[in-house]
């Protein structure tokens, strides 16, 4: 992990455990610029929806020289446009802990993170928890169920997020590092999307209709144990 990760590095320690298992780990450094990121990573894969929009690797924001997948939506009425990361394998019940980095830059539409099971493909967009990153910079949860946190427009911030799937129910905590970032909150998911979240095998992340911009993501880190 890169050294913007450091703030949540002891935090996504203690969800990890010392006998996780990576489900995923994507980074770009190795793609050329201005071409779709590339299916095979580090552990799993990803897939990418240009819907009305694009979904390329660029420079990063910092100019350090580093990359990120941008994923841009062109149309407030169009299809949505987004960048899928599928898990290497399928583990079902357990705690999950997901780490990403994130840059929203002013003036872009709700960026969204989702939470997607095995039968989710490239193009299908079901799911069953999501975050909206949304224009007042807040974070909103299944479309307003909890809302918590502030998070930085124009500079990297990290999202943490770890899902306990169990037999129960299932429980997700979700928290904000970085300048400018702020926030935690744990959610209880209603019982009809616990029962989904059992295949979780994915991730997602992207823009839809009644939003429009950019934003970009990194250093997509994904664990079970």
């Amino acid at each position: 992990m890169r050294l913007r990760h450091c703030t949540a590095l002891v935090a996504f320690a203690s969800l990890a455990g010392c006998s996780a298992t990576t489900l995923l780990s994507a980074s770009f450094r190795d793609d050329s610029i201005g071409t779709p990121p590339k299916p095979q990573q580090t552990v799993g894969t990803v897939n990418y929806d240009n819907g009305d929009g694009s979904v390329l690797v660029v420079s990063s924001p910092s100019g350090n020289g580093e990359k990120f997948v941008q994923i841009k939506h062109n149309d407030l009425n169009g299809n949505q446009t987004g960048m899928q990361g599928v898990f290497a394998q399928r583990e079902g019940n357990g705690t999950f802990a997901l780490l990403a980095v994130m840059y929203i830059p002013s003036g872009a539409g709700a960026a969204t993170l989702a939470f997607e099971p095995f039968s989710s493909g490239p193009h299908d967009y079901v799911n069953f928890l999501h975050l909206d990153f949304m224009p007042d910079n807040t974070v909103r949860i299944d479309d307003g169920a909890v809302t918590f946190g502030k998070f930085p427009r124009d500079q990297f911030f990290t999202i943490s997020a770890a899902l306990t799937i169990g037999a129960a129910g299932t429980t997700a905590h979700f928290q904000l590092f970085g300048t400018g970032a702020s926030g935690d909150t744990t959610y209880t998911l209603p019982s009809g999307n616990a029962n989904i979240a059992h295949d979780f095998n994915a991730v997602r992340f992207w823009m839809g209709a009644n939003y429009t911009g950019f934003f970009d993501v990194d250093d997509i880190v994904l664990t079970w144990h």
